[in-house]
């Protein structure tokens, strides 16, 4: 599962800073990260959060994240980064993307009413739905519910109701 490193960050020294910028995307590459947001224009919609440069890094997995960030060719940049800014570094599990359908997972943990909104919002039909849930081995459960729900719903125009949603 993925996993992404966000860091807001106020650079206090830019000409020392450079040195950092340069040098660690060869540390992130080698623990199988990449940057999905370099700096770059930001608009605050919401809050009072005021980021002054934000960097998210996306890495294979939680563990691939610390492995970077803990590792012995970043430790000299992380040191350089400390002294030449300040801010904040998170580590952030990711969510599972399918190479199939938007929205479906590939684990055993299927919400039956989160993948009945992808009939809903017609990102899938009923028939589509079913043939993923239950190619992806979902608990017998969920898969019961909503082999259910769709034979006895369905009303025809790619919309489902559930009675637990009623």
């Amino acid at each position: 599962m993925p996993a992404s490193c966000i860091v807001d960050i106020d650079v206090a020294d830019p000409t020392a800073f450079e040195e950092y910028r340069k040098a660690v995307p060869a540390t992130v590459e080698k623990y199988g990260g990449k940057f999905l947001v370099r700096g770059g224009r930001m608009e605050v919609v919401e809050g009072s959060w005021r980021p002054k440069r934000v960097v998210v890094t996306e890495f294979p997995s939680l563990e691939q994240a610390k492995r970077w960030y803990d590792s012995e060719e970043y430790r000299a940049l992380k040191a350089l980064r400390l002294r030449t800014s300040k801010g904040n570094v998170i580590l952030v599990k990711g969510v599972e993307r399918s190479p199939g359908m938007s929205g479906f997972r590939d684990h055993e943990q299927y919400d039956a009413l989160a993948l009945a909104d992808l009939v809903r919002r017609r990102l899938v039909t009923p028939d589509e739905w079913l043939d993923a849930a239950i190619e992806r081995r979902p608990r017998r459960d969920a898969v019961g519910f909503a082999k259910r729900a769709a034979q006895e719903n369905s009303n025809g125009d790619h919309t489902m109701r559930f009675p637990a949603c009623r």
